[in-house]
């Protein structure tokens, strides 16, 4: 999402359904020379305060940037916020090339990632725009090797 009001009213309605049920709520945000914003123009300090009072479970950002990105909005999020964090990049920018819509980040670039993100708290990493099951196995494997080196 990223309308703020929008994403609270989700939360707050997921969590009148059940007060047992996880909720997950994750933003998207672009760089700025400020920093991480919404198109709406909210920080991530203002996501996470407003959706951590709201009853979320795991804060977060899905889509919009790429991995290396995510890894700041990430680090971003964990200075405000002690929850569990959720991200899911999408696989770069979308570029045309040939008349084709491509994402540039290769499986094996987002596992690079991975390490950087456990470091920075993220619990749930996933993919958004572009990626595809090899993505998602490459994370997978990333996660699994830095778990087996204590990261």
């Amino acid at each position: 999402m990223t309308d703020l009001q929008e994403a609270r009213l989700a939360v707050e309605a997921a969590r009148s359904v059940s007060s047992e049920v996880p909720v997950i709520a994750a933003m998207t945000f672009d760089r700025t020379p400020r920093g991480f914003f919404t198109i709406m123009g909210v920080s991530v300090a203002q996501a996470a305060g407003t959706l951590e009072a709201a009853g979320a479970d795991v804060l977060g950002s899905n889509c919009g940037q790429g991995i290396d990105a995510m890894v700041e909005v990430a680090r971003a999020f964990r200075e405000v916020t002690s929850l569990p964090l959720i991200i899911q990049a999408n696989a770069g920018q979308p570029e045309i090339h040939g008349g084709a819509l491509v994402y540039p980040e290769t499986p094996d670039f987002m596992a690079a990632r991975v390490g950087s993100l456990l470091e920075a708290g993220v619990s749930i990493i996933g993919g958004c725009c572009g990626t595809t099951p090899d993505h998602i196995r490459a994370i997978r494997a990333a996660v699994t090797a830095c778990r087996n080196q204590g990261a």
